[in-house]
């Protein structure tokens, strides 16, 4: 059977700012519950910049959400993880991550993995989305150098944007990751690594050649699966 879990720090005014480490013990039969007014869905719902989530193992369960941003880890994350995974599918109306719904500013994922089937209408392998820019007290935009590193992800994706690692970035780092699964789309847009990566939001980005045709702040990754549909990066 499964276990119903209605999501902690839901709210964007006080997420979970500590530590906590999961220890390698696995957690089985994990049912995300559904709620309605929730943004955010996760085992975390909000985890702001000075939280840290580590070795946390989700090893089996679902998701299937209508929240805004879910992911199996976090919903939203400021902060960062390191070392964790999930086995788990995962299926959304809106943004899906295996790892994290939605993934800003300095955030950033290290050292971890998905193997869980994910399907949004924008979905990531361990990232729904990903946006680098904040803005300042004065509303102006300014750009910060969060990164997804040293990660992989083997579960399917499927979305009208779909990315091996990320479904959409706007001008984060993905570095050192590998994808070996299926990353397709029906009548949208998708790539082995994200599938769709924003140029305009990259001023201060440095863009790098990764392969011919291919340019954006990727760096140093191998997608070994299969990309169906019109391509991203």
């Amino acid at each position: 059977p499964l276990f119903p879990y209605t999501t902690l720090f839901r709210s964007e005014d006080k997420p979970f700012e500590g530590v906590f480490d999961g220890n390698r013990k696995s957690i089985k039969n994990l049912e995300l519950t559904n709620i309605s007014d929730t943004k955010y869905n996760g085992l975390f719902g909000v985890v702001g910049k000075g939280g840290y989530v580590m070795d946390v193992v989700i090893e089996s369960g679902r998701a299937t959400t209508t929240a805004s941003y879910t992911g199996a880890i976090v919903g939203k994350l400021l902060g960062s993880i390191a070392t964790c995974e999930n086995h788990m599918n995962i299926s959304s109306e809106k943004t899906a991550g295996g790892l994290v719904g939605l993934l800003v500013a300095n955030g950033s994922i290290e050292n971890s993995y998905n193997t869980g089937k994910i399907i949004g209408n924008i979905a990531g392998g361990l990232v729904g989305s990903a946006i680098s820019s904040e803005l300042d007290n004065e509303g102006n935009k300014y750009y910060t150098s969060g990164y997804v590193s040293n990660c992989y992800n083997t579960g399917e994706v499927l979305g009208n944007i779909a990315g091996g690692i990320a479904g959409r970035a706007n001008g984060y780092y993905i570095v050192n990751c590998i994808v070996n699964s299926e990353v397709k789309t029906s009548d949208g847009v998708c790539g082995g690594v994200v599938g769709y990566l924003s140029l305009q939001d990259m001023e201060n980005t440095p863009l790098v050649s990764v392969k011919e045709n291919v340019y954006g702040g990727v760096m140093g990754c191998r997608v070994s699966g299969t990309v169906s549909g019109t391509h991203g990066v």
